[in-house]
């Protein structure tokens, strides 16, 4: 079982490219979990948190979006992970259960008694349970800090969703340069959207970024 580094993060058991998140100390990398996208975040203290990119269809029903947290656990010294994982149901709502695992190869195994409900959602029996994470890759870009009044401010935004797959998808057509970012992180955006743009630029950078993908132009601060 090899050790991958990164910075003040150690990551034990399988593969992590080092693409960083949003939150500083902390890693992410895109897994598929049974037709799913997922992400993983490590972070430093050893927290890790999978939530859903790209539900695979037959899941909306059941409540899971786009950022819809799957499992919130921590990873221990040895490579191994615990926490709670949740199961979704349209009827009785999402439930959360203890699991327990580590890495198979490039695969994160998580296992654990998920419980079943019946009659008046209350929980029936458990049945062994087990989830299964395969890494796809480096396919989560890096967006740079928020920068300060006064630096380059401007950003080049080309498609604005509340849904975040429906952003990355707008990104990655773009290709280089252009990442998905969260408006919160800037003070003079609409708060609570999921963005594909490019920057921080000088305002005539940006426009110049902007023109060909039919985007516009927003400073943060």
């Amino acid at each position: 079982m090899r050790i991958v580094s990164l910075g003040a993060i150690a990551l034990w058991g399988w593969a992590v490219s080092g693409a960083a998140a949003y939150g500083s100390d902390c890693a992410r990398d895109l897994y598929d979990h049974n037709g799913s996208t997922m992400e993983i975040e490590f972070c430093d203290g050893g927290s890790v948190v999978i939530e859903y990119v790209e539900p695979r269809p037959g899941l909306k029903s059941a409540g899971v979006r786009s950022g819809t947290v799957l499992f919130r656990g921590s990873q221990a010294g040895d490579g191994k992970v615990s926490g709670e994982a949740t199961i979704f149901d349209k009827t009785c709502g999402p439930l959360a259960y203890p699991v327990a695992g580590e890495a198979e190869g490039d695969v994160l195994v998580l296992k654990g008694a998920a419980p079943i409900r019946g009659q008046n959602c209350k929980v029936a029996r458990y049945r062994e349970d087990q989830l299964a994470f395969a890494w796809k890759g480096a396919e989560v870009q890096e967006p740079p800090a928020a920068p300060g009044s006064g630096s380059g401010d401007w950003y080049a935004i080309a498609a604005a969703s509340a849904d975040r797959s429906e952003a990355q998808d707008m990104a990655n057509r773009l290709g280089a340069g252009w990442f998905v970012m969260q408006t919160d992180r800037c003070p003079n955006f609409t708060k609570g959207l999921w963005i594909a743009t490019a920057g921080p630029f000088a305002k005539r950078a940006a426009e110049d970024y902007a023109r060909p993908a039919s985007g516009y132009i927003k400073s943060c601060h």
